[in-house]
């Protein structure tokens, strides 16, 4: 993260372990309405974003988590807040998505990068769709991930 401040609004069944949890902040949906919601995560992220972060911050939303909780119908609105807020502040955001969602190809026109991961013949894999890249494995080696280009 480059020396950056993060939250995680994780995505439906995730888990994270706990030394991340101490230098992140994790952010579930807890507000009965949207709006509120919206209102809750703005200034959960101005808060980290005024601790006088040199850095910056950056942002990992789960949206599967917010549609669910809040239907497919707000997302739009959602990521329209989020990219506001965004282009105010030195923030990055990193959004993950699933196949099938609704919205999904419009979110992907609009975001500066699209990345897919992928599970091809038993391996994971990774390309990036904006811009375009070669197709890689996702491996582990030596307890660190890296990225071993498919040729």
């Amino acid at each position: 993260m480059n020396g950056k401040d993060g939250i995680i609004a994780p995505s439906i069944g995730e888990v994270y372990p706990t030394e991340l949890t101490r230098e992140v902040i994790i952010y579930r949906p807890h507000a009965n309405d949207f709006e509120s919601e919206m209102k809750l995560m703005s200034e959960a992220a101005e808060e980290a974003d005024s601790k006088q972060r040199k850095n910056g911050l950056v942002i990992f939303i789960g949206f599967d988590t917010f549609i669910s909780r809040y239907g497919s119908d707000k997302l739009l609105k959602m990521v329209e807040v989020i990219v506001n807020y965004a282009q105010q502040s030195r923030t990055t955001i990193v959004g993950t998505m699933k196949r099938g969602m609704e919205s999904l190809e419009y979110i992907t026109h609009i975001a500066d990068s699209h990345i897919v991961f992928k599970d091809l013949n038993n391996a994971l894999v990774i390309y990036g769709m904006r811009p375009k890249t070669g197709l890689c494995a996702v491996d582990l080696i030596e307890n660190q991930v890296r990225l071993v280009p498919i040729i």
